[in-house]
């Protein structure tokens, strides 16, 4: 069951921000360029046992369509860490 779900718009215009979330997406083979401006469902799930060790991580997913578009693994961490769910990591 996910903590939160809300539906979402993807920018149109990516800032630096999202421009470096949506590299992240592309290591798994998604990518968010098709979807600018269009809205889209957030689903963020808690992780439990996270092999970093960190308290407070979560898992959010992006549907549109019920087609996942994006996908990351991060922590609540101020210095924390963002990563694929198949790996590689952005901080």
């Amino acid at each position: 069951t996910p903590v939160t779900e809300a539906e979402v718009r993807i920018p149109e215009v990516f800032d630096a921000e999202y421009t470096a979330y949506n590299e992240l997406q592309k290591t798994m083979g998604l990518d968010l360029e098709a979807h600018r401006g269009k809205k889209a469902m957030l689903y963020i799930y808690a992780v439990e046992d996270d092999p970093s060790g960190e308290e407070g991580v979560t898992a959010s997913l992006l549907l549109r369509r019920n087609r996942l578009i994006a996908a990351d693994v991060s922590s609540a961490e101020t210095d924390g860490f963002m990563r694929a769910l198949t790996g590689g990591s952005s901080q």
